[in-house]
């Protein structure tokens, strides 16, 4: 990982995370969720989507692994749990859904213009 790339983790992760407190039951202590898991083939096919702050969740422990509608446990579960919840947590899911089904694009790592992520980032 390129200093570029963490500083682009970095500047996600703060904007996920924000002020800690869990999205789905509002406790703090909230960790960093991606909403694609990192094992999903659109990680490896667009890393830049690993950067993009309305595909990920600010979840607690508790919420990450173990409810039953944890994305751990069943992600379409957890996705409809977050459209119920409405507002911004709502396109959040739709995103991913969206992201999920669209066509597959294929960039490597060295097309992902880091600088234009980190400068998107900072812009939020």
């Amino acid at each position: 990982m390129t200093a570029l790339e963490k500083k682009c983790k970095d500047e996600c992760r703060r904007i996920v995370i924000g002020d800690g407190v869990c999205e789905m039951c509002d406790r703090a202590t909230g960790i960093q969720h991606h909403g694609l898991f990192k094992s999903n083939q659109r990680y490896k096919l667009d890393p830049g989507l690993q950067y993009e702050p309305d595909l990920q969740f600010c979840l607690c422990t508790d919420c990450h692994t173990s409810r039953p509608e944890a994305p751990h446990v069943d992600n379409d579960k957890f996705l409809a749990f977050m459209r119920k919840k409405g507002g911004h947590l709502a396109h959040k899911a739709y995103k991913v859904e969206a992201v999920t089904y669209a066509p597959l694009v294929i960039k490597d790592i060295w097309e992902v213009d880091f600088e234009a992520i980190l400068a998107g980032l900072r812009e939020r």
